[in-house]
């Protein structure tokens, strides 16, 4: 008898370590997918114009590329892309979702606004004070997005 129990218990915590190496490879498969589209592809235009600035005669400092503003966009975007996968998990009762989800909002409340105050084809007067704005906000929407992502996830 005894060693029924034991090889059936032997079985459950199989199944529980089949279930939780699941869910880690889904949350990393999450990761990647998220990182690759949204931040890498959703960042191709700055790097495109980076890329393309190093080839020119001219040479263009990093914060005139983020003269116009285009980096609040993207932060944006990498932002609102972790907040719907978030909410969509349905983990809305618990209150670390709710300081992530207030973090999430602030990011993309902050990077509208900044983006807006240029006006319609605006470009920055103070550039590198807003290009070293814009560079931190988004490393920053990066690390809330990944948070909210993370804790949709597990």
């Amino acid at each position: 008898m005894k060693s029924n129990l034991g090889s059936s218990s032997g079985i459950v915590s199989q199944v529980a370590e089949a279930t939780t190496q699941s869910r880690l490879s889904k949350s990393i498969r999450t990761i990647v997918l998220w990182a690759t589209f949204d931040v890498l592809v959703g960042s191709g235009t700055i790097l495109w114009s980076l890329l393309t600035s190093f080839g020119s005669a001219k040479p263009i400092h990093l914060f005139d590329l983020l003269a116009n503003g285009e980096l609040f966009i993207i932060s944006v975007s990498i932002t609102a892309s972790a907040v719907g996968m978030l909410i969509r998990s349905g983990k809305m009762q618990e209150t670390r979702v709710i300081v992530s989800l207030c973090a999430a909002f602030a990011i993309l409340f902050v990077g509208i606004l900044a983006f807006a105050s240029l006006g319609a084809g605006g470009r920055a007067s103070n550039i590198d004070g807003y290009g070293m704005f814009s560079l931190i906000w988004y490393i920053v929407s990066i690390i809330v997005g990944l948070q909210c992502i993370l804790i949709a996830e597990v």
